[in-house]
């Protein structure tokens, strides 16, 4: 099916908002709201000019005699699935630029790897 993009910064908010609101779910139980302080920090994290370069890298080639963007349900997964990535990549990161996560470099498996710091550790 063809989903015809109406409002480019109303699209990128609603999938950057989803986005966050189902990984708290997965992690917290149901979510239905973002509170202001979580909304800045997402304005940190993904801006919406950087969802719609990604809407418009990976629409149909199309776009309508109006010239709003099409894309299809497997475009918009893949928009969804990349928006949800990017959120929680750039906040591990900035958990372990505040020192609240331990990172480093896998060579074996060639990515970052994070851990929560050991309670012994913070004892010392």
């Amino acid at each position: 099916m063809s989903l015809t993009i109406d409002n480019m910064n109303t699209f990128c908010s609603s999938v950057r908002k989803n986005s966050a609101l189902a990984m708290c779910a997965r992690n917290e139980g149901e979510a239905s709201e973002i509170t202001q302080k979580q909304q800045t920090e997402l304005d940190e994290l993904i801006s919406l000019s950087q969802i719609e370069s990604l809407v418009l890298e990976k629409k149909l080639g199309l776009c309508d005699v109006s010239g709003k963007v099409i894309i299809n349900d497997d475009i918009f997964e893949e928009i969804f699935s990349d928006v949800s990535q990017i959120i929680y990549g750039f906040a591990l990161c900035k958990l372990a630029a505040e020192d609240k996560v331990e990172c480093a470099w896998d060579d074996e498996n060639n990515e970052m790897i994070f851990w929560t710091k050991s309670l012994d550790k913070e004892a010392t």
